[in-house]
């Protein structure tokens, strides 16, 4: 899977509070999707469809399946912390082969095999 996949920011381009929390995660090295949803209808449409309401409200950080609405500097924190837990990977960990039956440790695969190659 994909770490940008996981933190999305909709916001506005012009907006002080989206350009705060852009420029956040950027010097946090948090990688991150941005969609400008004055500048991307379709994008619009999608945060719209985040809210009961129907309301484009921004900035709205979409965190796995969490949605914040413009959140303190902690709650974003704690969101975080928990999508890059459940991003890392353990390329030491053993996994076990269903086919073999067997366990197996990442570090055994061959060297062109980047299929479980973790994001940085």
């Amino acid at each position: 899977m994909d770490k940008r996949n996981n933190i999305k920011l909709y916001g506005a381009g012009n907006c002080h509070k989206t350009q705060y929390y852009k420029k956040l995660l950027t010097t946090s090295g948090v990688v991150f999707l941005f969609y400008d949803v004055t500048a991307n209808k379709s994008k619009e449409l999608e945060l719209r469809g985040q809210y009961a309401s129907g309301k484009a409200n921004i900035p709205t950080f979409v965190i796995g399946h969490k949605k914040l609405r413009n959140p303190k500097y902690r709650e974003l924190q704690k969101w975080l912390k928990k999508a890059e837990a459940a991003n890392y990977k353990d390329p030491n960990a053993l996994v076990h082969n269903s086919e073999t039956f067997k366990f197996t440790c990442g570090i055994e695969k061959d060297a062109w095999d980047v299929s479980d190659a973790i994001e940085y």
